[in-house]
C-alpha cells in the first residue's frame, strides 16, 4: 500500500470538502453583496424560484472555476508529503500556497461572475435582469444564470493558467531528458 498516496488523497479530500463549503458559501454570499439590487436571502425565504435559479447559477459557475485551482493544489499537496525530508517548514508553505491559490481562484470567479453580470446588464438596457428576477421572473433568471455559467466556462482556464504560476513546479529542458 503506498501511504503517501493514501495520506495525501485524504488530506486533499478533507481540504477540497472545507475549502468547497466555504468557497461556494463565499461566493454565494459576495455576490449577494455586491449586487446590492436584491437581497438574495429574503428572496429565498419568500420562495423566489427565479432568485434560486440565479444564485444558483453563481453557486455552479465558482465551482467551475474553483475546479480548475483544485488539481494542481493536490498535486503540490502530493509532491510536498513525498519529498523524503520535508519539514514542518514545507507543510506550512504547501498549506500557504494552497490556501492562496484557493482563494485567488475564488476572487477571480467572483471577479468574472459580478463583472459579467453588470456588463450584460449594461449591454441590455431595456430590462431590468435584477428587478425582473427579485419580482420572480424565472425567464430573466435562467438566461442571468445561463450567462454566469458561460462566462465562469470561459475564464476557467485563463483563470487556471494564471494561478498555475503561483505553483512552483520544477523546471525541465528536453537536455534533462538527453536531448
Amino acid at each position: 500500500m503506498d501511504y503517501a498516496l493514501l495520506i495525501s488523497g485524504a488530506l486533499q479530500l478533507a481540504a477540497a470538502l472545507v475549502a468547497g463549503a466555504l468557497f461556494l458559501y463565499g461566493a454565494f454570499w459576495i455576490f449577494g453583496k455586491t449586487t446590492g439590487e436584491m437581497d438574495e436571502i429574503a428572496e429565498l425565504k419568500k420562495n423566489n424560484v427565479a432568485a434560486a435559479i440565479l444564485n444558483a447559477g453563481v453557486v455552479l459557475a465558482a465551482a467551475i472555476v474553483a475546479e480548475r485551482a483544485v488539481e494542481p493544489s493536490g498535486d503540490l499537496i502530493t509532491s510536498t508529503i513525498r519529498l523524503p525530508d520535508a519539514g514542518v517548514s514545507d507543510y506550512l508553505e504547501t498549506t500557504g500556497l494552497v490556501a492562496t491559490h484557493l482563494a485567488l481562484s475564488m476572487l477571480a470567479a467572483l471577479f468574472g461572475v459580478v463583472f459579467a453580470t453588470r456588463l450584460f446588464a449594461a449591454l441590455t438596457r431595456r430590462i431590468d435582469e435584477m428587478a425582473e428576477i427579485a419580482e420572480g421572473n424565472v425567464a430573466a433568471a435562467i438566461v442571468l444564470a445561463a450567462v454566469v455559467v458561460a462566462v465562469a466556462l470561459l475564464m476557467r482556464e485563463g483563470v487556471g493558467s494564471v494561478l498555475d504560476a503561483l505553483i512552483p513546479y520544477p523546471t525541465f529542458s528536453i537536455k534533462d531528458f538527453g536531448g
